[in-house]
Protein backbone atom coordinates (compact mmCIF):
# COMPACT_ATOMS: atom_id res chain seq x y z
CA UNK A 1 0.00 0.00 0.00
CA UNK A 2 2.83 2.42 0.83
CA UNK A 3 4.41 1.69 -2.54
CA UNK A 4 1.21 2.63 -4.37
CA UNK A 5 1.02 5.91 -2.42
CA UNK A 6 4.66 6.65 -3.27
CA UNK A 7 4.00 5.81 -6.93
CA UNK A 8 1.06 8.21 -7.07
CA UNK A 9 3.10 10.94 -5.40
CA UNK A 10 5.80 10.54 -8.05
CA UNK A 11 3.24 10.75 -10.82
CA UNK A 12 1.57 13.81 -9.28
CA UNK A 13 4.92 15.53 -8.77
CA UNK A 14 6.00 14.92 -12.37
CA UNK A 15 2.88 15.83 -14.34
CA UNK A 16 4.70 16.07 -17.66
CA UNK A 17 6.67 19.05 -16.33
CA UNK A 18 9.92 17.24 -15.71
CA UNK A 19 12.71 17.81 -18.18
CA UNK A 20 13.74 14.91 -20.38
CA UNK A 21 17.11 14.81 -18.56
CA UNK A 22 15.29 14.49 -15.23
CA UNK A 23 13.07 11.72 -16.60
CA UNK A 24 16.11 9.88 -17.93
CA UNK A 25 17.90 10.18 -14.58
CA UNK A 26 14.81 8.85 -12.78
CA UNK A 27 14.66 5.93 -15.17
CA UNK A 28 18.35 5.11 -14.64
CA UNK A 29 17.95 5.30 -10.85
CA UNK A 30 14.94 2.98 -10.98
CA UNK A 31 16.85 0.45 -13.11
CA UNK A 32 19.77 0.49 -10.67
CA UNK A 33 17.42 -0.01 -7.69
CA UNK A 34 15.57 -2.77 -9.55
CA UNK A 35 18.77 -4.65 -10.35
CA UNK A 36 20.12 -4.26 -6.81
CA UNK A 37 16.91 -5.51 -5.21
CA UNK A 38 16.86 -8.41 -7.66
CA UNK A 39 20.35 -9.49 -6.55
CA UNK A 40 19.57 -8.98 -2.86
CA UNK A 41 16.35 -10.99 -2.97
CA UNK A 42 18.11 -13.77 -4.89
CA UNK A 43 20.90 -13.85 -2.28
CA UNK A 44 18.38 -13.96 0.56
CA UNK A 45 16.61 -16.79 -1.23
CA UNK A 46 19.88 -18.72 -1.28
CA UNK A 47 20.40 -18.05 2.44
CA UNK A 48 16.88 -19.33 3.14
CA UNK A 49 17.68 -22.53 1.23
CA UNK A 50 20.94 -23.01 3.14
CA UNK A 51 19.84 -22.37 6.73
CA UNK A 52 18.42 -24.89 9.15
CA UNK A 53 17.97 -22.33 11.95
CA UNK A 54 14.26 -21.59 12.31
CA UNK A 55 14.81 -18.11 13.74
CA UNK A 56 17.11 -17.14 10.87
CA UNK A 57 14.72 -18.71 8.38
CA UNK A 58 11.84 -16.54 9.63
CA UNK A 59 14.04 -13.43 9.66
CA UNK A 60 15.39 -14.01 6.15
CA UNK A 61 11.94 -14.84 4.78
CA UNK A 62 10.40 -11.70 6.28
CA UNK A 63 13.22 -9.53 4.97
CA UNK A 64 13.00 -11.12 1.53
CA UNK A 65 9.23 -10.57 1.45
CA UNK A 66 9.61 -6.88 2.26
CA UNK A 67 12.32 -6.43 -0.36
CA UNK A 68 10.19 -8.23 -2.96
CA UNK A 69 7.40 -5.72 -2.28
CA UNK A 70 9.80 -2.86 -3.03
CA UNK A 71 11.13 -4.75 -6.04
CA UNK A 72 7.58 -5.08 -7.41
CA UNK A 73 6.88 -1.40 -6.72
CA UNK A 74 9.95 -0.36 -8.69
CA UNK A 75 8.89 -2.66 -11.53
CA UNK A 76 5.54 -0.82 -11.62
CA UNK A 77 7.31 2.55 -11.70
CA UNK A 78 9.54 1.38 -14.56
CA UNK A 79 6.47 0.23 -16.45
CA UNK A 80 4.81 3.61 -15.87
CA UNK A 81 7.95 5.35 -17.06
CA UNK A 82 8.14 3.26 -20.23
CA UNK A 83 4.51 4.19 -20.95
CA UNK A 84 5.44 7.86 -20.36
CA UNK A 85 3.13 8.18 -17.34
CA UNK A 86 5.92 9.64 -15.20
Amino acid sequence: MEIEVFRKQLIDANLKMASSAKKEMLSEDLVIAYEALDRITDNLGELIDETNDTDKLVYYAQMRGELCSHFNGIAMLLEDHSQDIL
